[in-house]
């Protein structure tokens, strides 16, 4: 068991002979204390589980990639964006090698998605998932591999701020840029080759506030009019099923729509942001995601008079904290909202 500098890295090696069997493994790292935890986890994990299984000097990160998503879809599908993510990093990985995965790979890809225009937040979406995939490998696909390089790549990447955890937005849409975009969609609507029906999508995003990979997950046989179940919606421990109240505005636009398909939106959420994004650009219209449209949706439920509890059942979110930035709330409204509630109620003296 060695560690040494090499150049501007540091050397971790752990050989090891148990069973009549020898392993050695060498890693580099860019600190030395890096080194040395992997050193300890490495040899910590052959006490526990043994030697690890060679990995096939052929096999690349980006087959790993597929065959964990057709593993996991054979037992139970993925989320239509997961499988899209999956099948855009195995494309980005197919000849990388997992027998030659270090660091340096991983902080490459980073540098050149960010050079792409990526956020920092996509990127660290995009690490994770590989490091997710990394580290399941080997009880789903009898695979040893880890995600350790993975998440050094990502303690590099944070260091030079090409990666980030997502940040809260408060951009909501004004009025103007609404009509505006309207207009655009319904103009394009009468274009023979338009298929996506982006003015009927754009106002149930408001109307129903819900991610837009969940609205494009709909099915007809799963909405009566006035509620509709979604299926393994996001959640911080696991997917979750929801059965949720579609406020009167949005069951309107629903009705109105074409059963084509069992999708009640039979669309790629990736076409639709797409979509949207080349709208925006052609009205010059500056740093609107589609995904603003939810926080515009959701602040109409608390101006409708809504309370959190009522909004978080249609919107989905689970914390006071996580809604508390849509209320928009002021002190003063506050105040104005206590002083009307003690004149409504009677004094001592008066009951």
């Amino acid at each position: 068991m060695t560690i040494r500098k090499r150049g501007s890295s540091w050397q971790a090696m752990v050989r090891v002979k148990l069973e009549g069997q020898q392993y050695e493994e060498t890693r580099s790292f860019a600190t030395e204390r890096l080194a040395k935890d992997w050193k300890q986890r490495t040899i910590a994990s052959i006490k526990i589980n043994g030697i690890p299984q060679r990995v096939k000097s052929s096999m690349t990160l980006g087959q790993l990639l597929l065959d964990y998503q057709t593993a996991v879809n054979e037992v139970k599908p993925m989320r239509r964006q997961m499988n899209w993510e999956i099948e855009q990093l195995s494309e980005e990985f197919k000849d990388a090698k997992l027998n030659q995965l270090t660091p340096k790979v991983f902080s490459d890809f980073g540098r050149r998605r960010t050079s792409d225009g990526a956020s920092g937040a996509t990127i660290m979406h995009n690490l994770a998932t590989v490091r997710g995939v990394l580290n399941a490998a080997k009880p789903v696909l009898g695979v040893d591999v880890n995600g350790d390089t993975v998440s050094d790549a990502i303690k590099a990447l944070q260091r030079i701020g090409a990666v980030s955890k997502s940040q809260s937005r408060t951009r909501r849409p004004s009025g103007d840029e609404l009509v505006a975009l309207r207009r655009e969609f319904h103009r394009q609507a009468g274009h023979p080759q338009t298929l996506l029906p982006m003015e009927a999508i754009m106002d149930l995003a408001v109307a129903l506030p819900r991610r837009l990979g969940e609205l494009t997950e709909m099915l007809w046989t799963d909405y009566t009019g006035e509620q509709i179940t979604l299926r393994d919606t996001k959640n911080p421990v696991a997917p979750r099923t929801e059965v949720i109240p579609v406020p009167r505005d949005a069951a309107d636009i629903i009705d109105t729509l074409p059963k084509i398909d069992a999708r009640i939106l039979p669309y790629k959420a990736e076409s639709v942001g797409a979509s949207w994004q080349r709208a925006c650009g052609r009205l010059k219209i500056v740093d609107l995601h589609f995904h603003d449209l939810r926080h515009e949706g959701i602040s109409r439920l608390f101006a409708a008079g809504l309370d959190i509890p009522e909004v978080a059942l249609i919107s989905g979110h689970q914390s006071w904290a996580m809604l508390k930035r849509y209320t928009h709330l002021k002190p003063s409204t506050v105040l104005e909202k206590l002083s009307a509630n003690r004149k409504a109620t009677p004094s001592k003296d008066e009951t």
